[in-house]
């Protein structure tokens, strides 16, 4: 049978007849496992319009999703103080100033009974307990549940017809009340909370769950579920985990959920983010929140969500190394958020950058990469973090790519569109006309590195920071590239600003630049790999682009004369000598070291060798990874070459590896691996076997022999007192 509510407020008034108001809502819901069943918890609140009211007694009815009920166990109510009290009165003795008097299921709603345990007595006010003009706890509700609830959400609402009864106010004289017909009013309530995550700032004296509760009472992040976040407190919800999953997120109303520095969250379904700024990604010196959607995202009630971005300030410098290279993660965004900053982009189609911008209401474009100059403490705009609100960027569109003028290929500033990392190496890409390598600036160093798809000789990282910027190489017209959301993932060990990853790549040698007391520096790689030539290959090679004009800048040459940051080599030969330049535009004179490593990449004989031709020394790095020298200013680029000789490239005189030939360019050399050098002879022979010329082999470690000969292939014929050595060359 229908109920109706009845809400007897006892109260003290003088003169007025003006109805009094009882406002209800539900508040802190959360989960509760009391073994075998899961139970769902939420508060009553209730308040008045006036002071002076008292609470007779009252029916609390609520429509409900009555399928995800176990109706077979009644519901509880628990009265909170003061309404739970007890008359301190010994003449009355101890008895309990509100009863439960019924609670029930029935036409798919919640039936529970408040009543007093006395008469409206004018003579007895503490008799009843005051409604306060603030919200206060009249009980807590506990609704047993299904075992299938918690893929469900509750659609929980007052029964509000059903709840607008009577209510009453006392007077001196009979008759002692005044009845009313609309006394009540109703908020916040609990539609669409799902049962299986629940975030709450309540602290509950019930479980011991904390803020976040789960179905089955343990949270466990490393598993998608329905995920509701009811916060109406002064702190957000947090997300502190790595690995963290959500399925159909929903934050309310009045809520907001804030993934912390370091943490990461992945959502399914639909992610609905009602109210300003419902979602917060944090970002710090430490690093960045990381937050994935496969799904879609909703923004009712005004929705937006929070993107903060972290950028070390490089007070009054405006040089390439205190630039950062930064894309929005919104779907529209203005200049404006890097106000009292440096901003500017590059220009492919003249090859420039752009002069600095000022204006505040230029469109940072979706997957456009802006340089800025983070001034922090410069001016009124006081500021290390900028924060980026509105719509989400998910499933970016494709990027278009320029040409520099109307021929020939061009660098392009494009950048991670997400609040998450993206993987150079995922499938979903789609690099069209564009080689597959990235290009960033590391502020530390002032340079750039580099990662070719594949990785090989890769200075740089296969994760692309959340809204980090990086330059493209468009080869053709009709260039672009997509980064579909398959590409994206999380990754929180690669910084903001990429420091070199050194995978454990097999031969290959890393290089690095460093002097002159900066703590800036250059990275170069040379890679031994299947497929390659020794001339430029837009599949495994990456060009060198310049970076701090104080810097070292180190790079190879292709056999085409191709600058490259990393260079590819076949295995064809047991020898390889390669070009290694080194230019410094300003300020350069000091002293420096080139420092070799993962040179255990290589198998053990293999021996690699730096040749300074302007000091004319060789060291070999295989024993001796770090070269100093000097540099001044004015110096040619073209200083060193790099020898490489292993025994397992090619085929040559298996078993007589004590002594080395191989050539570069016009010259000869003859590198002893014994450590005991032997002085004997060299014979230069045609293809004919005709001697070209002899030269005498002083007992020293490497000899060198420069021939101006016709270009072609010749044999060298090494005779010692103890051995005698024949390998071929190429002069040119």
């Amino acid at each position: 049978m229908k109920k109706f509510i009845v809400l007897l407020c006892f109260a003290m008034l003088t003169g007025s007849n003006i109805a009094q108001t009882l406002t209800f809502k539900f508040a802190n819901p959360y989960l509760r496992y009391i073994s075998p069943n899961n139970y769902f918890y939420f508060d009553i609140l209730v308040k008045a319009d006036v002071s002076g009211s008292y609470l007779y007694g009252t029916q609390i009815n609520c429509d409900i999703n009555i399928s995800d009920v176990n109706t077979s166990i009644l519901p509880l109510i628990t009265l909170n103080a003061p309404f739970n009290s007890q008359y301190d009165d010994p003449d009355l003795g101890l008895t309990p100033k509100y009863t439960i008097s019924s609670r029930n299921w029935a036409d798919n709603r919640l039936y529970i009974t408040v009543n007093h345990t006395n008469s409206i007595d004018p003579s007895f006010p503490d008799a009843y307990c005051a409604i306060t003009t603030s919200y206060q706890v009249l009980g807590t509700i506990r609704i047993p549940l299904q075992s299938s609830a918690n893929v469900s959400q509750s659609l929980m609402s007052f029964y509000s017809s059903g709840m607008d009864g009577q209510q009453f106010k006392a007077s001196s004289t009979p008759p002692y009340n005044t009845v009313y017909n609309i006394p009540n009013s109703y908020e916040n309530n609990l539609s669409g909370i799902y049962y299986g995550r629940i975030y709450c700032a309540a602290a509950f004296n019930l479980h011991s769950y904390g803020p976040w509760t789960q179905w089955d009472g343990t949270v466990n992040w490393n598993t998608a579920v329905n995920t509701s976040v009811w916060d109406y407190g002064t702190a957000p919800a947090e997300i502190t985990n790595t690995g963290s999953k959500a399925l159909a997120l929903r934050i309310h109303p009045g809520a907001q959920l804030k993934i912390n520095v370091g943490a990461d969250l992945t959502c399914t379904g639909n992610t609905e983010i009602n109210g300003a700024e419902g979602l917060k990604i944090s970002s710090d010196a430490g690093g960045a929140g990381s937050f994935i959607d496969n799904g879609t995202i909703s923004y009712p009630n005004s929705g937006s969500a929070t993107v903060e971005r972290y950028l070390t300030t490089c007070v009054g410098s405006t040089g390439s190394s205190c630039w950062h290279y930064v894309a929005s993660p919104l779907t529209s965004a203005v200049s404006n958020v890097f106000l009292g900053d440096y901003l500017r982009w590059y220009n492919t189609s003249i090859g420039a950058w752009s002069s600095e911008y000022t204006q505040t209401n230029y469109p940072l474009t979706v997957m456009k990469g802006f340089a800025i100059s983070e001034q922090g403490s410069v001016g009124p705009n006081f500021h290390t973090n900028h924060y980026f609100t509105g719509v989400l960027n998910t499933e970016a569109s494709t990027y278009p790519l320029a040409l520099t003028g109307t021929t020939g290929g061009g660098y392009n500033l494009v950048g991670n569109p997400y609040p998450s990392a993206i993987d150079i190496e995922a499938a979903g890409i789609a690099w069209t006309n564009v080689a597959s390598k990235v290009w960033y600036l590391e502020k530390s160093s002032g340079t750039y590195l580099a990662y070719p798809k594949g990785g090989a000789g890769a200075t740089g990282s296969q994760f692309i920071p959340p809204m980090q910027a990086f330059f493209v190489y468009a080869n053709a017209a009709s260039a672009s590239v997509t980064f579909p959301n398959s590409a994206r993932v999380h990754n929180n060990s690669v910084p903001f600003y990429k420091e070199a990853q050194a995978p454990n790549d097999v031969d290959v040698l890393y290089l690095k630049a460093q002097g002159n007391g900066r703590e800036s520096y250059d990275l170069a790689s040379v890679v031994f790999r299947d497929y390659a030539t020794r001339k430029y290959d837009d599949a495994y090679d990456a060009q060198k682009i310049y970076g701090d004009a104080q810097t070292p800048q180190l790079y190879t040459l292709s056999e085409d004369n191709v600058n490259l940051t990393i260079n590819s080599l076949p295995y064809t030969d047991k020898s390889a000598t390669i070009p290694l330049n080194l230019q410094i535009f300003e300020n350069g004179t000091g002293s420096y070291a080139v420092t070799a490593s993962n040179l255990q990449s290589f198998r053990s004989g293999t021996i690699i060798t730096l040749e300074d031709k302007k000091e004319a020394k060789t060291q070999e790095l295989t024993s001796n990874p770090v070269y100093n020298f000097t540099y001044t200013d004015g110096d040619a680029p073209a200083r060193f070459l790099l020898h490489f000789m292993n025994p397992y490239f090619g085929i040559d005189d298996a078993g007589k590896n004590n002594m080395l030939v191989y050539s570069y360019k016009h010259d000869v050399y003859v590198k002893d691996r014994s450590g005991n050098p032997r002085a004997g002879q060299l014979y230069l022979y045609n293809m004919m076997g005709q001697e070209i010329a002899r030269k005498p082999v002083a007992n020293i470690q490497l000899n060198k022999f420069t021939f101006d000969l016709p270009e072609g292939y010749y044999v060298v014929r090494v005779i010692t007192n103890d051995n005698t050595y024949n390998a071929k060359v190429y002069l040119n």
